[in-house]
């Protein structure tokens, strides 16, 4: 399988996840019977206490008994996932991948092979199912995926990978938290697996065959749709007369649109406006879609409002005042005062959403800015951070009018969502003793 797809021991070397489960000592001693020059990678996130130590020592002393390369790390898990807002899982697969990569570019390797095999796709397509999926979700994990990852696996059952290991008499470690029904893949594979194989003892083969015929369809129906996604990549337009024509105008703007963050709600919209006047917007958390009488145009939001450029504070004066120019915001413009005032006069002051607190002693590097696309603030009273277009999102701001709102920064760090929340990072404290108030008033909005 992996010859028939162009991966060649004599020319491609390979990282080879290592956590020490049965599944990637299998996939390490399968790779280097075939021959692969490869480098092994272990992570360890500290997330089982002695259970950790133990997978670490046991990958070690393999990769030393079979002379492959090995590459080990700690990560505390906890602290990355509180600091990005993550689940500990979300955490633990941001950070492998991120450290597999920058080893796969300093090693000079072809690909990064990671254990997950059949039993795990049909996993993965039932979750999708529960959930609520289209095509691609049904598809499951490929043979190869972009970013250079590759599951030679992915044809593989479970029990094959056992038997494998038993007739080499190979040794493995067991995660306990992998009988843990609490999380929602192990009461698939421990729960509701063996209870569709009372109605069908081969429904991994049975699902494994809709995968593969679901992949080729979506095969063809990439090719299909090439030259109308790479007219949109280069020149950012739709034909209006192609999506009036199609007998599926949903599906066919959905496999357009989607990738730009466009949720199924607005694209049945605007198949169902095709018809309207030129000019309607529709809106991602990224990008636009503008409606011609012919076209259909989308553009970045980021250079939508690119023209308001950052303008620093002049906060050594006691009082000071700027109108923030509406430039492309078609929504109005504010200005935004401030004053110092003495601690002592806190307790007569009125905070509200459209004012900022901030100590004068971290007030010398004060801006106003857009925030850019994927930027976090770590919001008063939240655990963790999140992202700004999220912030605005759960806030209830009208999505046309996100791209234009700004942020107070300290430096780099965002202290202020103008008019929305603040961050507990510039909290004012006892041994503060003069304060600056900023207040955002409405001009014409």
């Amino acid at each position: 399988m992996l010859l028939s797809n162009g991966i060649d021991p004599s020319c491609d070397r390979l990282l080879v996840g290592l956590s020490g489960g049965a599944d990637s000592i299998a996939l390490a001693l399968l790779l280097k019977e075939l021959g692969f020059d490869m480098v092994a990678a272990h992570c360890n996130f500290h997330l089982r206490g002695e259970e950790s130590v133990r997978d670490e020592c046991f990958v070690r002393n393999f990769c030393q008994r079979y002379k492959i390369a090995l590459e080990c790390i700690s990560f505390d898990t906890y602290e990355y996932a509180e600091m990005h807002a993550l689940s500990i899982e979300m955490a633990a697969r941001d950070l492998r991948y991120t450290w597999f990569e920058q080893l796969r570019t300093s090693h000079r390797l072809s690909y990064i092979a990671v254990a997950h095999h059949l039993d795990d796709n049909v996993e993965t397509v039932l979750l999708n199912l529960i959930r609520g999926t289209g095509l691609n979700g049904l598809c499951a994990m490929p043979l190869v995926r972009e970013n250079f990852v590759l599951r030679p696996l992915i044809n593989v059952t479970k029990q094959q990978i056992l038997d494998y290991l038993k007739l080499k008499g190979q040794s493995f470690c067991t995660d306990s938290t992998n009988v843990d029904t609490q999380f929602k893949r192990n009461k698939v594979r421990h729960e509701l697996i063996p209870l569709l194989k009372e109605f069908n003892p081969s429904v991994i083969d049975g699902i494994s065959r809709m995968i593969e015929n679901l992949q080729g369809i979506r095969l063809l129906l990439d090719t299909y749709l090439m030259p109308d996604k790479k007219r949109l990549e280069e020149k950012g337009v739709i034909d209006i007369r192609a999506v009036k024509s199609c007998m599926a105008p949903v599906s066919y703007l959905f496999e357009l649109l989607n990738p730009y963050g466009f949720s199924r709600e607005v694209i049945e919209e605007i198949a169902r406006d095709i018809d309207g006047q030129s000019g309607a917007v529709y809106y991602s958390s990224e990008y636009q879609v503008v409606r011609g009488s012919s076209e259909l145009r989308l553009s970045d939001l980021s250079s939508e409002s690119d023209s308001f450029e950052p303008m620093k504070l002049d906060i050594s004066s006691e009082r000071g005042g700027m109108n923030i120019p509406c430039g492309s915001n078609p929504f109005g413009a504010n200005r935004l005062s401030w004053k110092v005032i003495d601690r002592s006069d806190m307790a007569s002051l009125k905070v509200a959403q459209d004012t900022f607190l901030l100590p004068l002693s971290q007030a010398e590097n004060v801006y106003v800015r857009s925030f850019d696309l994927g930027e976090r603030m770590k919001p008063f009273g939240l655990k963790g951070s999140k992202k700004i277009s999220q912030i605005l999102k759960d806030r209830k701001v009208p999505l046309e009018q996100r791209p234009y709102r700004l942020v107070l920064s300290v430096d780099d760090t965002i202290a202020w969502l103008l008019g929305e929340v603040t961050s507990d990072k510039f909290m004012v404290k006892e041994q503060d003793k003069e304060i600056v108030v900023f207040t955002l008033e409405s001009i014409s909005f």
